[in-house]
């Protein structure tokens, strides 16, 4: 197997892993909550949860008053928190930058292999002068 394979399968994991990392629990979801530290952390975070939320009116309320239709709510939908249209958009983005990848890797190999031929044949023509 050549270099800039094994350097291809190389890219490609790493980004595999870091692309599937999103999907694992972080160690604060599955830690038991006696952790001292985490309920500090925890309880700080809702205490500001709680503040924004007495400050901001309620949006039901605006619903009813402005009699905003059903249909207008936004629902959560799709992978990740996002549309499908633009899920789908990322997956396309993200497989060509990896087909881009690809491309320059392999022209950089092939570019690094004529150098070196162009190198060799020099060196040839000079011995034989």
């Amino acid at each position: 197997m050549s270099k800039w394979r094994r350097n291809i399968i190389k890219i490609t994991f790493v980004l595999l892993l870091c692309f599937l990392q999103g999907f694992v629990p972080s160690t604060s979801e599955t830690k038991k909550i006696e952790d001292p530290f985490y309920v500090n952390l925890v309880s700080d975070r809702n205490a500001d949860l709680t503040s924004q939320d007495a400050d901001r009116p309620d949006i039901e309320w605006f619903k009813k008053e402005l009699r905003i239709s059903p249909k207008y709510v936004e629902k959560q939908e799709g992978v990740l928190g996002l549309s499908w249209a633009h899920f789908l958009t990322m997956v396309f983005l993200i497989c060509s930058f990896l087909v881009a990848l690809v491309a320059v890797i392999i022209r950089h190999g092939r570019t690094r292999e004529l150098c070196s031929v162009l190198l060799e044949e020099e060196k040839k023509n000079e011995s034989k002068s």
